[in-house]
């Protein structure tokens, strides 16, 4: 992908904090995560967009937030507490906790906005749903 569309100043003011030493030591890496995430969410390749609306870049942001918390997430252990005498421990319950799913959830509306999923193309004779590729129907500006 390479083709970055926010930079680490825009991701630390939308996510109003400072970027962690990993986030910007994986800023590239943990972006095109996020973009190719939301690429799936709108069916449209956001890389090819001349201007992404300020309400899209916030969802992008979040999204690299995402994906450095479920980073944390994989690195932690799972035992929460244990003990030596009576040897007891504690696990913490990681089952339910679906990051992703639930950013969708909280930011639904931006999303469904912008989305082209169900977007129907007819290009050359041919009917191509908005989510078999990215390409947007030709026009960077198609896809927002």
């Amino acid at each position: 992908m390479n083709n970055l569309v926010l930079t680490q100043d825009e991701v630390k003011a939308l996510l109003g904090r400072s970027l962690t030493q990993v986030e910007t030591e994986n800023f590239n890496i943990y972006l095109e995560l996020a973009q190719s995430r939301l690429n799936d969410q709108i069916c449209c390749d956001i890389t090819k967009v001349i201007e992404i609306p300020m309400d899209l870049k916030l969802v992008l942001a979040r999204m690299f937030n995402v994906i450095t918390q479920e980073q944390d997430q994989q690195a932690n252990s799972n035992i929460a507490s244990k003990k030596v005498e009576d040897f007891q421990i504690n696990y913490r319950d990681t089952s339910t906790t679906n990051l992703m799913g639930t950013l969708v959830t909280q930011n639904q509306a931006i999303l469904a906005k912008y989305s082209k999923c169900k977007v129907t193309n007819i290009r050359h004779g041919e009917t191509v749903l908005g989510g078999d590729n990215y390409d947007c129907g030709g026009n960077e500006n198609d896809c927002i």
